[in-house]
């Protein structure tokens, strides 16, 4: 009779582990397709081809790395720079074809819906693993920047293996495994830096759950990762310290970027786009105290003028931190370089992803609740794992914080939070199944609430940035030859932000292809008018005073743009 029943069990279990590994490949597998479709829709739209913003950053290093005697380059990084050495990786096996590094990072896009199930299953079980597949398959901001020419995609990888390996390393409790968890947060680190404020919080983990619990164990487990971390961290430095003479860790970026989100000015300075814009705001150093804008110095710079902004105004300060937690859990996805709402219109297949943040964060929110609640209780399985994880997003959540907050920041701790939300999913399942509707009752109470807040508007706009819309727009109709509309979007941007000089030179840029030279012209003196003092501007006019037959000045500008060039100290040229 016990064989019987042991028998019957084992044929229970082994259906159920075969329907349990169906269900998974079928959301893998939809994971998959969304993802291809969106490739070959991506491809036939004008975003596929024409770079913008921190893309043809990206771009234009990695080709200067593959470049004879670039591999080292010249200068202190200004960013985090494994993104591009990968970028150019990829270039260098597949050739110079955005097809290429697109079609890689869907691979990797896929590779951190894997990543998720498995953190999901190991922590909260396989239920909770299959419905946090499902959120992040079709959450359409992932899905977005797969196809996007940045490290966003790669920095969440990054991140997803090191939390694997580190459970995996918890699990086994090998140095070794600590250490390879190390070398990925370090690959991590100098992709975006942002992660390492994780680390304190890593060590109180272990102090708190590792085994055996001595400080002579803790010591080993975290010093294996500390020297997997400062191992690739290091050879950042070296290379900083062997160009420069200056001790810089990763890159001089931290200064001007902490500034941009602590200042009186947050909504001016959190829109502010690399370009002239940029370049003016960042040579404030220079103006101010003769600082190269890259320079270590110049970073110090920023966080001297952010602090002093904090010192001197507390009851400000603490206002903008309250606004800056708001705009972490509202539901708006925050622009910061390419609009996800802006190529949802021209690519309808994102509309696929039908997840939306204000749903992640709505049911993590309930589902950090319920942890923090089963851990304080002692109700809940696996504690050291779940309070991971707790810590890792907190550390994210206060990261972002700290700085500021946009949609692409925002998701180092969006790819967990999606664990926690599923995780609540999977609870408020098992009440509806257990028919325990006072506490169903209460949850959806507080879920009417959260909900409410998440979708709510209280700061106006959130961010949206029309005018940067309507000058990308003008810029890749104008590449792709389409005039009408690349003028049409070029006249809504200067009509809504006169002041931005790019939107002027777009539009400058569009008059000339149709052919309407005086139109073109004023254009371009608007823009040099409002601070455009780049080599392409007076190449631009140039070009067309050429074109109206006015010769002599035509070669006056051309020689003004010769200058430039050469002018090897000059501020524009830095950036």
């Amino acid at each position: 009779m016990i064989n019987f029943c042991q028998k019957k069990v084992l044929k229970v279990a082994e259906k159920s582990e075969k329907n349990f590994t169906v269900l998974f490949f079928l959301v893998f597998l939809a994971a998959a397709l969304i993802r291809i479709v969106y490739f070959f829709y991506l491809k036939e739209s004008i975003f596929f081809g024409h770079l913008v913003i921190d893309e043809l950053t990206y771009d234009r290093w990695a080709m200067s790395i593959l470049s004879p005697g670039g591999l080292l380059g010249s200068q202190v990084f200004w960013q985090a720079p494994f993104y591009a050495y990968f970028l150019a990786l990829v270039y260098y096996l597949g050739g110079h074809e955005l097809i290429t590094i697109r079609l890689v990072q869907i691979l990797l896009g896929l590779a951190n819906c894997i990543f998720i199930f498995h953190i999901a299953r190991a922590v909260f079980g396989r239920v909770s693993g299959i419905i946090a597949l499902l959120l992040a398959a079709f959450y359409g901001v992932f899905i977005f920047y797969e196809g996007q020419v940045l490290n966003i995609t790669l920095g969440l990888f990054l991140n997803l293996s090191f939390l694997l390996i580190l459970l995996e390393a918890y699990n086994r409790k090998k140095n070794l495994i600590y250490f390879l968890a190390g070398l990925c947060l370090g690959l991590s680190a100098i992709t975006r830096p942002t992660i390492l404020i994780f680390l304190p919080f890593l060590l109180l983990w272990l102090a708190r759950y590792a085994e055996p619990r001595s400080f002579r164990r803790i010591a080993a487990y975290f010093g294996s990762l500390l020297l997997g971390v400062v191992l690739l961290i290091g050879m950042t430095t070296a290379r900083n310290y062997f160009l420069s003479g200056k001790l810089v860790p990763i890159s001089t970026y931290g200064g001007i970027n902490f500034y941009i989100g602590n200042n009186q000015d947050y909504d001016l300075t959190v829109r502010i786009q690399p370009g002239v814009e940029f370049v003016h705001f960042a040579s404030a150093s220079l103006r101010e105290r003769s600082l190269e804008p890259r320079s270590p110095e110049a970073s110090r710079f920023w966080y001297e003028k952010a602090f002093g902004y904090i010192k001197g105004h507390p009851r400000q300060y603490a206002r903008l931190i309250l606004k800056k937690v708001y705009l972490f859990w509202n539901g708006f996805e925050i622009p910061r370089y390419l609009d996800y709402y802006l190529v949802e219109k021209f690519v309808p297949v994102l509309k696929w992803g039908v997840v939306r943040f204000w749903m992640i964060s709505l049911f993590s929110l309930l589902g950090i609740g319920i942890a923090l609640s089963g851990i304080w209780k002692k109700t809940i399985n696996r504690p050291e794992r779940v309070s991971l994880l707790l810590l890792y997003v907190f550390s994210q959540f206060l990261v972002s914080v700290l700085y500021f907050i946009t949609s692409p920041y925002r998701l180092s701790a969006v790819c967990v939070l999606i664990i926690f939300a599923a995780f609540f999913l999977e609870r408020a399942a098992g009440l509806v199944k257990s028919r325990n509707y006072r506490m169903l009752g209460v949850l959806l109470g507080a879920a009417a609430i959260i909900g409410w807040v998440v979708n709510s508007n209280f700061y106006g706009n959130l961010g949206k940035n029309d005018a940067l819309d309507n000058r990308i727009l003008c810029s890749v109709f104008a590449q792709e030859n389409d005039l009408p509309k690349a003028i049409s979007y070029g006249e809504k941007a200067v009509s809504g932000a006169p002041y931005i000089p790019e939107s002027w030179y777009c539009l400058a840029e569009a008059y000339l292809k149709a052919g309407r030279l005086d139109q073109a012209e004023r254009a371009c003196r608007q823009a040099i008018s409002r601070g455009y003092r780049m080599s392409d501007i007076y190449l631009l006019l140039g070009d067309i005073l050429k074109q109206k037959g006015l010769e002599a000045e035509a070669a006056a500008e051309y020689q003004r743009a010769q200058e430039i060039e050469k002018a090897a100290s000059n501020i524009q040229q830095i950036f």
